[in-house]
């Protein structure tokens, strides 16, 4: 598990060089997280061992990162429905999921990043001023000691991570059941990197290896699985290791709801 000082380092690097890309000019949101990404994710043809479905797959490293990211979207836009009117991402990072998102044609609602690195959050509100259309705030979190300062009473909410939750070795359980207030129905999608807790494959030795030598979570799925057992939630999709650029660290997918009970009249 990376210390908030060693993702400070690393968003400091990414918010400044967002800084200068639109000190250069560039005010179009979509160009400069294009460019942002690519030096990021240091892009090329290299051939690189991915994974897919589970399974050791070899591709370009920009075809890897590039699907994975293509797919985050589909699962995103698919989970959004005509009464969702808020998204909130845990753990945002410098802000790419949300800011692609809606540039792919997310709601056009109130986004909200949750991000404990003061760089993230510095860099996200940088780069959402370049697009006036999009309502979007920053705030302070902490997966491991969760507060939700967010509005309440929403018909629909979409909230989701994507490597975030990877960072806290036992999550607690506040860290869900704190969510459930946020709207009268939700929905939350995880991408992490959990194969391994959800059954067998190719590649979940490694991962699981990978996993405990990091540090990273290791309870996310019997978390969960608690909470549908007792009927708070419903687990729709768990699919392992579904698709990702490090075969030591594939992105699974789940997706869970809750639904609140209709009102007696």
């Amino acid at each position: 598990m990376l210390p908030v000082e060693e993702y400070d380092a690393i968003w400091s690097g990414i918010r400044d060089r967002a800084a200068a890309v639109v000190a250069e000019g560039e005010r179009d949101l979509s160009r400069v997280v294009r460019r942002l990404e690519r030096e990021w994710r240091d892009m090329s043809m290299e051939p690189k061992g991915g994974t897919a479905f589970g399974k050791v797959v070899v591709l370009p490293r920009a075809a890897l990162i590039g699907g994975r990211r293509d797919v985050f979207m589909h699962v995103l836009l698919t989970a959004c429905t005509p009464a969702t009117s808020m998204v909130v991402e845990l753990g945002s990072g410098w802000g790419h999921n949300l800011l692609n998102l809606h540039l792919w044609g997310g709601p056009k609602v109130p986004y909200f990043a949750l991000e404990p690195s003061v760089p993230g959050r510095e860099c996200v509100e940088l780069l959402a001023a370049l697009e006036p259309r999009l309502e979007l705030t920053v705030l302070p979190f902490d997966l491991g000691r969760p507060r939700y300062e967010l509005p309440t009473g929403s018909e629909h909410v979409l909230v989701f991570t994507a490597h975030s939750i990877e960072q806290v070795s036992e999550l607690p359980h506040e860290t869900l059941i704190g969510l459930f207030a946020l709207g009268r129905s939700i929905t939350v999608v995880h991408f992490e990197p959990i194969g391994w807790q959800l059954g067998e494959n190719e590649v979940t030795a490694a991962s699981r290896e990978h996993a405990l030598e990091k540090g990273y979570n290791r309870n996310l799925w019997p978390v969960l699985t608690e909470l549908a057992d007792v009927g708070e939630i419903s687990i729709e999709t768990a699919i392992p290791d579904l698709i990702g650029h490090k075969k030591r660290n594939a992105s699974s997918l789940v997706v869970w709801r809750r639904q609140a009970l209709p009102m007696l009249g």
